[in-house]
């Protein structure tokens, strides 16, 4: 079984890429009515979690301008139960290498795992790199996450609803890695996601919001780097 979760404030937009798509509307789809009410991702999210979860079922959570472009179903039903999961990761290179380099020259010693199509929809363009099995990263996009209810209802794994836009995917991962020893990886699944992503204050209260709560370790999102 599988639970496609999804925080909608464009109708529109939601039907086109997830209610209207073959890939996606087979599955069990819940929706968050956000038109009125701009409730966070992450409480909506947390909502699910206590009062519709089913432990049996795996669950994606997605954007509303996300959309599968294969059905997810087989490769999903084979992935361990044990980690968190998502279409597109960042890996932070940490080598004494690196740090030596970082200290010269302002690199980017990121490595995107997970091949998309990404941006608006007159322009699109592939992002990150193609992966023939699972691969570990630091953290996961916020566009897609998958994680099988066992593991949410086996670790109580809630989503920090003081990141109520931002970074909430990023935390998942970081806290269930750091407090329960679970892995995140990314997962090749082809599928798009119509957004580049916005930068604006409330992003860059929930970068040092993250950085704060993690002071003491380095990781990447596919944001940021907070090394």
């Amino acid at each position: 079984m599988i639970q496609i979760v999804t925080v909608v404030n464009k109708r529109h937009v939601y039907d086109s890429n997830i209610k209207n798509n073959i890939y996606m509307s087979g599955y069990n789809l819940i929706t968050f009515d956000n038109s009125k009410d701009n409730i966070s991702i992450s409480k909506r999210y947390n909502d699910f979690i206590l009062n519709s979860l089913n432990k049996n079922s795996w669950i994606i959570f997605c954007h509303q301008d996300f959309a599968f472009m294969e059905d997810p179903g087989p490769i999903i039903n084979n992935l361990n139960k044990n980690c968190i999961y998502g279409v597109i990761g960042i890996v932070l290179l940490k080598n004494w290498l690196i740090k030596i380099i970082k200290k010269i020259l302002p690199i980017d010693n990121r490595l995107l795992y997970g091949q998309i199509i990404q941006g608006g929809e007159k322009k699109l363009f592939k992002h990150g790199k193609y992966l023939s099995k699972p691969k570990q990263v630091d953290t996961v996009d916020c566009c897609c996450i998958i994680v099988h209810g066992s593991l949410i209802k086996e670790h109580n794994l809630l989503f920090d609803e003081q990141l109520g836009f931002h970074l909430y995917s990023e935390d998942f991962s970081l806290s269930a890695n750091l407090n329960h020893g679970v892995l995140t990886k990314a997962v090749q699944i082809k599928c798009k996601h119509l957004s580049k992503g916005d930068y604006n204050p409330a992003f860059e209260n929930a970068k040092k919001y993250l950085r704060d709560k993690y002071p003491n370790l380095e990781f990447a999102t596919t944001t940021f780097n907070f090394s």
